[in-house]
Formats: structure tokens, C-alpha cells, sequence
């Protein structure tokens, strides 16, 4: 069963999504129930596609104890959509709705997400050697460009905390950037250090995303020395 239903404006202004949406509870049950078809894992998820729709994918909640730390899912869910067309060049997926399943009132049930599913490859799988970077790459370009997104993130006052290559995807067919994963992300009003959050009085250390996005760049340069 399904509760906790919480949409966003693209969730409601998509007749597509939402009629899918109603038609097909069975089978986003039978996945919740089953657990295949997963396409990536998180520090605090894991995201599975469904086959009867390919422009969508879940993104199933880890249980608490598994992590040290994570966002709600509706938290996340509202910074995917406070992000959506702050940048012409890069972009994040866009939300759709999230809810609670179990099979039973008693159980406390699996956390998930529907959100856009990318026709992307990560940039750690481009490092990892699995895939290969688009014809036409530059890195000063994609430096340049994500490093401008962050910082309208920023303005929002967001910040990522978990940038790695692992969150950085580029489309397959056009070479444009997306940054992904905001499970680990915080939103913060200028009073607190936003990489640094205590937690049962321990305190957890983040690295600051401008600092992750310098690592990612050195890595994808020696990829392409390598390449030469």
C-alpha cells in the first residue's frame, strides 16, 4: 500500500506521469517487492528503472541504520525542484513524487522517489573506464560550466556535500552535464558552517563541493593524457 504521498508541480502539470502513475502501482509494488533492476546506488540510496516506462526511475531510501546521514526524501525531492532551470547548461533530474510503501499498515515500509530518468553516463564511470567521454569534450568547458552551477546553487543556498564523479553525469546523445544525488545535501541561511553537521553530538565533516568538483577535473585530465 501506498501513504505519505507528497507531489511536486512537474508531478501534477504532467498528465503522462500522473495517469502512469495511477495505472501502474502494481507494478512499482511488484519492484518495491522484488528490488531489480537497479541502475545506480548512492551513499544513501539506491535508484532501479521500471521496463514499462523508460523516462523514470525510483529512488529507494536506505534504511537509517545503514547511514550515517541523509535527508528525507521529500527534502530532496523540494531541492530538485527549487533547482530546476537556475542554469541553462547544467541541470538536475526532474522530481515527481514521493511516498511510502509496505505491503502491510504495521510495516514501516520502503522511502521512495519517482524522479526523470537521465539517458547519461557518470563521469566515475568514464574514470572507471566503463564508458568514454562524447566526441567534443573540454574540460575547461565543463569545469567552467559546473563550476557556474554551483555557484547558483549556491545562491539558493544549497549545497550538494557529495559531489564526486559518481554524481556528475553527461547525456549521451547532446554532452550536456547533470549533477545528481542531493541525499547527502543541506540548505543554509548564512548562521552555520553548511559542511560541517552534528549529529547526536558527533560532528560530521563534508567536503566543500568547490573542492570536489577541482579532484573530479584532475582526474578526468589524466584520463585524457592517458588517452592521447
Amino acid at each position: 500500500m501506498f501513504k505519505n504521498e507528497i507531489t511536486t508541480p512537474d508531478f501534477e502539470k504532467d498528465e503522462i506521469i500522473k495517469r502512469f502513475y495511477e495505472r501502474n502501482k502494481r507494478i512499482i509494488e511488484k519492484l518495491l517487492e522484488e528490488i531489480k533492476n537497479k541502475i545506480g546506488e548512492g551513499m544513501t540510496a539506491e535508484v532501479y528503472f521500471l521496463d514499462s516506462n523508460e523516462k523514470i526511475c525510483l529512488k529507494i531510501l536506505k534504511p537509517t541504520k545503514d547511514v550515517p546521514y541523509h535527508v528525507p526524501l521529500e527534502r530532496e525531492m523540494n531541492f530538485l525542484s527549487d533547482l530546476q532551470g537556475i542554469d541553462k547548461e547544467v541541470r538536475v533530474p526532474r522530481p515527481y513524487l514521493t511516498a511510502d510503501y509496505s505491503e502491510n499498515e504495521s510495516e514501516e515500509g520502503l522511502r521512495f522517489l519517482i524522479m526523470e530518468r537521465l539517458d547519461a553516463v557518470s563521469v566515475r564511470d568514464v574514470l572507471d573506464g566503463k564508458e568514454a567521454l562524447p566526441s567534443g569534450f573540454n574540460i575547461v568547458n565543463f569545469r567552467n560550466k559546473i563550476s557556474s552551477f554551483l555557484e547558483k546553487m549556491h545562491e539558493k543556498n544549497i549545497y550538494h556535500r557529495d559531489f564526486h564523479a559518481g554524481n556528475i553525469m553527461i547525456d549521451r546523445k547532446t554532452g550536456n552535464f547533470y549533477v545528481i544525488d542531493f541525499g547527502a545535501s543541506t540548505k543554509d541561511f548564512g548562521n552555520d558552517n553548511p559542511y560541517i553537521e552534528i549529529r547526536s553530538g558527533d560532528s560530521v565533516n563534508f567536503t566543500e563541493d568547490e573542492a570536489n568538483l577541482t579532484r573530479v577535473c584532475l582526474a578526468i585530465k589524466n584520463i585524457l593524457l592517458t588517452n592521447r
